[in-house]
């Protein structure tokens, strides 16, 4: 899919630093008011988000106050691309309350940042790319960071050499230096999304119970990644959060789950067994597609709907399970399936009506059947041995001759 990688974030960054909007289909020009050095816009509650900085100071203040106007946030990416590698310093006032995606991206020259206290959020690569950003105190109102957003940072250096489990006020923001098997201590709240990201030495992880969510792309190609425990507090897997985690080959979701986004489990290609517990309600679009070890799935009641290409491409795939409860299967959700495949189901579902027109077979259940798991192995019936009480061997020209008691009930017996 792709969908993750950098390219994506940098064609973000080119629309910010256009002021670029899109609306209805159409690209449309921001409007911005201009009061000095700064552009900005009016928010609906009546402050103020700078969009740009037309200065050419090399040691910017931010304004606390705009045309009248309390100035809570600040915009994406707005330093100009030949200005911003010449800003040295940056003061924000304590009137601010998020610094947006992308706001300080590439500001090379800069060598430290305080965050005032009145900063509740972080966005995503804020602070990517400032190549010399050595110090910064992040205060403790910063209860959300986005995606790399200290990506390339001097400071972000100097926190893996120390623990490659970077946290700030119990976010994990970075693990991509991890290695093996890793513990996520209980001090951790919340992984930020991409936190561990193309970590290719990452083997196993554990989640603790303070986490509630995986977020998006958390473990996105962690190529080495075999197990993963994830506890009873987490409500949500997020889009991309398993893509490309080739050497997966099981995973349970505990119950507490609710939601898993799309394209989860995305080309987890030996991901063998795959639970979804009825806490489940949404399953997300392409969630397991290319998982070509995927031999069986039972889709739990609680889902409505088997979303585009879920399971497409799941070439070893042969026996699905699908409720009553199923109403809606959307266009290639099997796509590339193998013809071997089976339904199983109920009479009068929907899920007959979809297997007969895409030529799948199907299997009518009864009341309290179980489904057949194609990977369980038959049960194997024991047998009870016992000792023949008497026994006599005579030597004969060409071999022995054997005789014992009979046992009672015996079905047949073993020389050894």
């Amino acid at each position: 899919m792709g969908k993750y990688k950098k390219a994506t974030a940098y064609l973000l960054t080119l629309v910010l630093c256009l002021q670029l909007s899109l609306t209805g289909g159409e690209i449309e020009v921001v409007n911005a008011e201009t009061s000095g050095d700064w552009d900005y816009e009016v928010n609906e509650d009546g402050t103020v988000t700078i969009t740009e900085y037309n200065g050419e100071e090399n040691e910017v203040v931010i304004p606390a106050v705009l045309a009248g106007y309390k100035v809570t946030s600040i915009g994406g990416c707005i330093f100009g691309y030949y200005y911003r590698n010449k800003i040295t310093s940056i003061s924000i006032p304590n009137s601010v309350t998020s610094i947006g995606d992308d706001a300080f991206y590439d500001c090379s020259s800069l060598t430290n940042i305080s965050i005032p206290n009145s900063v509740t959020s972080i966005g995503s690569y804020a602070f990517e790319d400032c190549s010399s950003l050595t110090n910064i105190s992040i205060p403790n109102s910063v209860t959300s960071i986005g995606d790399d957003a200290f990506k390339g940072t001097k400071w972000l250096d100097n926190k893996r050499a120390v623990d490659p489990c970077v946290v700030a006020n119990g976010i994990l923001i970075d693990g991509y230096e991890c290695k093996g098997i890793v513990n996520i201590p209980n001090s951790v709240t919340s992984i930020g999304s991409s936190a561990f990201s193309g970590c290719r030495s990452l083997m196993s992880i554990s989640i603790p119970n303070s986490v509630t969510s995986i977020e998006s792309a958390v473990f996105y190609n962690c190529s080495s990644l075999t197990s993963v425990s994830i506890p009873n507090s987490v409500t949500s897997i997020g889009d991309g959060a398993f893509e490309y985690c080739r050497s997966l080959t099981s995973i349970s979701i505990p119950n507490s789950v609710t939601s898993i986004g799309n394209s989860a489990f995305y080309d987890c290609s030996r991901l063998k067994d795959i639970v979804i517990p009825n806490s489940v309600t949404g399953i997300g679009e392409h969630t397991f597609e290319y998982c070509s070890s995927l031999t069986s799935v039972s889709i739990p009641d609680s889902v409505t709907k088997i979303a585009y290409r879920t399971f497409a491409s799941c070439s070893n795939l042969t026996s699905v399970t699908i409720p009553s409860s199923v109403t809606s299967i959307e266009s290639e959700a099997f796509k590339a399936y193998n013809k071997n495949i089976t339904i199983f189901t109920e009479e009068g579902s929907y899920a007959v009506t979809y297997a007969k027109e895409n030529g799948l077979t199907v299997k009518i259940l009864s009341q309290n059947e179980e489904i057949p798991n194609p990977d369980q192995k038959p049960d194997i019936e024991k047998v009870e041995v016992s000792k023949v009480k008497k026994f006599k061997a005579t030597a004969k020209k060409k071999g022995l001759a054997l005789k014992w008691k009979k046992v009672s009930g015996a079905n047949g017996y073993q020389i050894q």
